[in-house]
């Protein structure tokens, strides 16, 4: 049997060092929020918002008929409109969790690639895992993005109809939330 030396234990334990560190700061980055799209007003980038828009696609799939897409109601855009209030540090932690979905997640889920690039089905893989994983945090986490996409979902005119809903009294259109040019509450 062969018996490695001393220098070549050595340089396997630096390259396994080196690598470690790369793939350390490889992770960091793609978790590290820069900084918001210049001149915008937005809160998210537009990789966060091509993440929120897929999560709430696949969170908020009606399961009845009449249930509008998400994306043609702008459940995302409703979303992040929402998130404009939120205080800084909430919005970071945010930010993060939007990148540990699209870049780390899925790989705990067995896929190599972003969750922006899977299919329907390894996507609900993903945030199935999110949301019945042994870390309180995570599931956690699962429940608020999945909240958010609801409430930006079902806080829209094109959605009442599908819960059976006629909407709020305060700020309705003389036709109906449902009329052409009824607007948003």
């Amino acid at each position: 049997m062969h018996r490695p030396s001393r220098r070549a234990l050595l340089a396997t334990g630096f390259a396994g060092v080196a690598v470690l560190g790369l793939g350390g700061a490889v992770s960091y980055r793609a978790l590290t929020p820069g900084p918001a799209e210049p001149g915008s007003t937005r809160p998210l980038d537009a990789g966060e918002r091509a993440v929120l828009a897929a999560v709430a696609a696949r969170v908020l799939r009606g399961e009845g008929e009449g249930f509008p897409d998400p994306a043609a109601v702008g459940a995302a855009h409703r979303a992040e409109d929402l998130l404009s209030g939120l205080e800084t540090p909430d919005l970071a932690d945010l930010r993060r969790l939007l990148r540990l979905v699209e870049h780390v997640l899925p790989r705990a889920a067995g896929h190599l690639r972003r969750f922006t690039r899977l299919s329907g089905e390894e996507q609900d893989a993903v945030l199935s895992l999110m949301e019945t994983h042994p870390l309180r945090l995570l599931r956690g986490a699962f429940d608020a993005l999945k909240g958010l996409c609801a409430v930006a979902f079902f806080t829209d005119p094109h959605a009442f109809a599908a819960l059976g809903y006629d909407g709020p009294l305060v700020g309705r259109p003389t036709g109906g939330w449902g009329a052409p040019g009824g607007g948003s509450p």
